[in-house]
């Protein structure tokens, strides 16, 4: 079943057997350095609460492999139109289930929406890879912190914080600023093909921001999450000055 349609460049989908998988994505925008971006989709429709225990290996495996994940897709996107091609061969219709996954998830398009990331991969010309920012990974870790253990959903912080503002806590970014939330996926690689794949958005906003030509530094972070077991956010930059 379905809990939301998704608006702008956010979406949701359940994972048959309960467990709801989300991703979030907010619009790529271009501003002065130090400038907030623009605001970014609506907000996400709150799915029906299921507490997903995170798997023992949460969440530091994760985080680490994030940044390989993303810069193999942005420096060989053909070669990563590959490994999506691989998923294919387990949908039937809407339902995906590898062989390895406990349960199957109910996706909104389909084989489709694989189909078209590979084509967009193959289309893409090889991308530079990315440097990991320590205070834009801060910056993501402290919306981790905050919306983990509450199970809460979205780019704004309880303390009203933006994707902007906690990242210029610990510095100033600068050309481009954008900001991709995970929600359920507990793998590096599932983290990075959920986003590039973006089931159900029909921006493709998420694909947009990992493969997005003008962004240089990234920051990441992962962590259990009250709703949905692991979260995982990813905050690229066109440029990053970190605080001395």
């Amino acid at each position: 079943m379905r809990d939301s349609a998704p608006t702008g460049g956010i979406g949701m989908r359940r994972e048959m057997g309960g467990a709801a998988v989300a991703l979030l994505a907010l619009a790529p925008t271009a501003c002065r350095p130090g400038a907030e971006p623009a605001p970014g989709a609506s907000r996400p429709v709150v799915v029906r609460e299921v507490v997903v225990p995170p798997p023992a290996s949460c969440c530091a495996d994760v985080e680490r492999g994030l940044l390989v994940q993303l810069n193999a897709a942005r420096t060989d996107p053909t070669g990563y139109a590959r490994q999506l091609e691989s998923r294919l061969p387990y949908f039937r219709g809407a339902l995906f289930q590898r062989p390895t996954d406990r349960i199957a998830r109910e996706t909104r398009e389909g084989a489709a929406a694989v189909r078209e990331a590979v084509s967009a991969l193959r289309a893409t010309p090889p991308r530079p890879a990315l440097r990991r920012s320590e205070g834009m990974s801060r910056a993501a870790a402290d919306h981790v912190r905050d919306q983990g253990p509450r199970g809460a959903v979205g780019h704004d912080g309880r303390d009203g914080s933006t994707t902007g503002s906690r990242v210029n806590r610990y510095g100033t970014w600068g050309v481009r600023l954008t900001e991709s939330i995970s929600y359920g996926p507990a793998t590096a690689h599932d983290v990075i093909a959920d986003l590039l794949i973006d089931d159900g958005v029909p921006n493709r906003g998420h694909r947009r921001n990992l493969l997005d030509p003008d962004v240089r530094v990234a920051g990441v972070a992962c962590g259990a999450h009250g709703r949905f077991g692991v979260m995982c956010v990813i905050d690229l930059a066109g440029d990053y000055t970190e605080k001395q």
